[in-house]
């Protein structure tokens, strides 16, 4: 179950950062060796750019998402809370030199 997952994760990140170039190599690939017309290929490039958008979306999400919860388990502070103590420290500091 362990290397079916680490094979699907690499493959969703691999899709992820797959640029329009590579998508459009790959393509032109599958369209030599399936011997497909230039209509179904431009499809297949089409969707192979259309999945690499979209697994990128899910990708971003997904970390967005896991990120802060990561971050809250290891008892990290985020920049925003770092600025807004030193927003605080600097009041303090001006109440106490008046």
């Amino acid at each position: 179950m362990g290397e079916l997952l680490s094979k699907v994760l690499s493959t969703t990140v691999g899709l992820a950062i797959l640029t329009k170039e590579k998508a459009e190599e790959l393509g032109k690939k599958i369209v030599d060796e399936a011997k497909l017309s230039s209509e179904d290929g431009k499809k297949v490039v089409d969707n192979i750019i259309q999945q690499s958008k979209e697994t990128k979306d899910i990708l971003n999400k997904y970390l967005s998402e896991n990120f802060d919860k990561v971050i809250s388990k290891m008892n990290l502070v985020r920049k925003e809370e770092v600025d807004e103590l030193k927003k605080k420290i600097e009041e303090l500091e001006q109440k106490l030199n008046k």
